[in-house]
């Protein structure tokens, strides 16, 4: 076949022209796609591809797959809006990046964003190894740049990895992304709610919240024997999965084990900053371990108490304006009793005061927290 061949290579970006028929005898290496043939790529320097900066990349365009953007005001909208209703102008795809990410490992492929929580940035993706849909967490990237928590965070992944329990989500594997953030690969919950969506809904269910807070505890209640604490069981941490309808949703706790080891060794005068740094506003952290005493399995019950208060009463236990005003409430404030109007039984009340005790001492165990709140949800149902 005579003529020549002309084509820009993908790959660096200049054009070809070759013979046609023939196969240029050095370049990059890269095929080119033309209307004759499959042609190589001549050009002899190759740019270099930075890994790194490509996955950052692509993790902040992720937050964008489904979007659809303005180009005129730079409005976002849902992936089914066609017009702007602003100005009327046709939308784009927000982002233009493939859905694929790099290959990370060999085996582990990043597909979607799914949220951020506390301490970790989540994704979607596959396991290729096991062809398995995956949830990757990733430390955040403010949180990624302290040697000593990337190896605390790895480290606690691979501790904590071999809990196994129903209500527990399952840690798969641990590493270390091209961008240098740790990860770790947990199991895929699909169309989850956190507890804290549950309580943003209006009127709640006593029993539904009693069997998702029984089920919060007994996984507690396992990974404090097997010597692992949790520390922060916030509502974001606590997630249901409905199976077939809300009396037979799944929960799991997440992140086991976690916040604990971010704060293992540090200085006692670091516990608050370091506190108000990972997690905010400080709604849950017990009096004990604001002050820079060692955390306890009644530590977890502290927070599980504000969890469920909150739930409750639909505000904070002891929420200020800022987060050094939370910390001193936990340490000096006692929360205000539940609004008549709530209709909150008077043993569920004081169920949850009596995990609320500021002395560690004078605070529910686990296993009592849990035999009360049973006795509670038998009062409720016949």
């Amino acid at each position: 076949m005579s003529g020549t061949l002309s084509g820009p290579c993908p790959v660096c970006q200049q054009t070809t022209t070759a013979p046609g028929g023939q196969t240029p005898d050095s370049g990059c290496g890269t095929l080119l796609a033309t209307a004759i043939s499959r042609q190589s790529c001549q050009h002899r320097t190759i740019p270099s591809i930075d890994i790194r900066r490509d996955f950052d990349d692509w993790l902040e365009d992720s937050r964008l797959f489904g979007n659809r953007v303005c180009l005129v005001c730079r409005r976002y909208y849902p992936a089914d809006t066609q017009f702007c209703t602003s100005d009327g102008t046709v939308l784009r795809d927000a982002s233009s990046r493939s859905r694929t990410a790099p290959l990370v490992d060999g085996r582990l492929q990043l597909t979607s964003f799914l949220g951020s929580g506390s301490l970790t940035d989540v994704y979607g993706g596959t396991d290729l190894q096991t062809n398995m849909g995956v949830a990757v967490k990733i430390l955040r990237r403010g949180l990624s740049h302290d040697n000593k928590l990337v190896a605390s965070f790895l480290d606690e992944a691979e501790r904590t990895r071999h809990l196994s329990h129903p209500n527990i989500a399952t840690i798969y594997y641990s590493g270390t992304l091209p961008n240098g953030r740790p990860y770790m690969v947990t199991e895929y919950l699909p169309e989850y709610r956190s507890l804290n969506a549950v309580g943003q809904e209006g009127n709640v269910n006593l029993v539904r919240l009693l069997n998702i807070l029984l089920a919060a505890c007994s996984a507690l209640e396992y990974a404090h024997r097997n010597g692992i604490l949790h520390l922060y069981p916030s509502g974001s941490n606590i997630t249901m999965c409905s199976l077939h309808s809300e009396e037979t949703e799944l929960v799991k706790v997440c992140d086991f084990g976690i916040a604990e080891r971010l704060f293992r060794d540090l200085p006692v005068e670091q516990h608050a900053s370091r506190t108000m740094g990972i997690f905010g506003s400080p709604l849950i952290i017990s009096p004990e371990y604001c002050i820079g005493e060692p955390a306890t399995e009644k530590s977890d019950v502290y927070g599980l108490a504000c969890v469920v208060y909150l739930a409750l009463a639909r505000r904070p236990a002891l929420g200020k304006n800022s987060a050094l005003g939370t910390v001193m409430a936990h340490l000096q404030d006692q929360p205000e009793p539940f609004d008549q109007f709530l209709g909150v039984p008077p043993m569920l009340a004081e169920t949850v005061f009596a995990g609320l005790s500021k002395k560690p001492a004078e605070r529910l165990t686990i296993q009592e927290f849990r035999e009360r709140l049973s006795r509670c949800l038998k009062n409720l149902t016949p």
